[in-house]
């Protein structure tokens, strides 16, 4: 089927909890476990520091409740909270890694930012649950296209339609609300996988934050009544033209006509480093270990 921002909005109007199958509901669940460990791990690093002592002062509206930062329980606007608690889970490279081909994401970026707004909204784990389930389908089912990691653009470009579509469903967006917002996210911050190539900096592990922080304050426009580009997939300089090259079409989603939801799929890291390392250091210890190896007395490696 062919990708649409309704496609998306529709899909999002109708997850619900109740129909989520025992063994998706329980992949939440280890995910946010998980998440939350690379959050403590991650609080002291330079990037939380500095976008703590940016935000992390910062009020919320009146008449609005804000989100509580992970491990030091101060409260901010929802988008900065989002934005923050984000970075927690992603700078360490230990969270959630889903691949398909020769792309990858790390859909779990989605967790913290949606247990903010969850919060802001006084919503409970049923709905974070649905919000959680959303996100990663929408974001990996992205993936498995590979027109965005194929044509210079990073992951986190699927972050702004997938935070949008559950944000908004968090924030008890109508089915053309999630469009609108979906629309002003997805013509505003497409990232570039300049933020991953070359000589790698803090940027990397704020990319996705920063796209969450963005799709939220588009569900936020929009519940005030801004409008945005309903079709930002198909109109004439929309996703197709500009980063696709092509249309894209999906092969389904999850719920749907038996297809499995693509948050069962997804691999926990036993190792701080890139996913794709970890069998090589897998390996490396079992040999050590079998092999009762002192690793000080190696001099060389010979690899065949």
């Amino acid at each position: 089927m062919e990708l649409s921002s309704s496609l998306i909005a529709e899909y999002a109007t109708e997850i619900e909890y109740d129909d989520l199958p025992t063994d998706v509901i329980e992949s939440v669940e280890r995910l946010v476990l998980d998440s939350l460990g690379c959050c403590v791990g991650a609080y002291t690093s330079e990037p939380s520091k500095i976008l703590r002592e940016v935000y992390g002062e910062r009020s919320p509206a009146p008449g609005e409740t804000g989100s509580t930062v992970f491990c030091d329980g101060s409260t901010v606007p929802v988008e900065y909270a989002g934005l923050i608690n984000g970075l927690l889970v992603r700078y360490l490279d230990y969270n959630d890694c889903y691949i398909s081909g020769t792309s990858v994401c790390h859909p779990s970026d989605h967790i913290p930012p949606l247990i903010s707004v969850a919060e802001a909204e006084g919503k409970d784990g049923r709905a974070l649950i649905e919000a959680i389930v959303l996100a990663y389908e929408i974001q990996c089912r992205g993936v498995d296209t590979g027109v965005v990691w194929n044509n210079g653009f990073d992951y986190v470009t699927w972050g702004l339609y997938s935070t949008a579509a559950a944000a908004g469903k968090l924030m008890g967006l109508s089915q053309s609300e999630i469009e609108n917002a979906i629309g002003i996210a997805g013509t505003s911050t497409n990232g570039l996988l300049s933020s991953r190539l070359g000589e790698v900096s803090m940027w990397k592990g704020v990319a996705h934050p920063y796209v969450c922080h963005s799709a939220i304050q588009a569900c936020q426009m929009v519940r005030g009544g801004l409008t945005g580009p309903s079709s930002v997939f198909e109109v004439e300089g929309g996703f197709f033209d500009t980063v696709a090259g092509k249309p894209v079409h999906i092969d389904g989603l999850g719920g749907r006509e038996g297809e499995c939801y693509r948050i069962t799929q997804t691999n926990i890291k036993p190792f701080a480093c890139g996913y794709f390392m970890q069998s090589p250091i897998t390996g490396v210890q079992e040999t050590i270990n079998g092999h009762g190896i002192d690793p000080k007395s190696i001099t060389d490696i010979e690899v065949r």
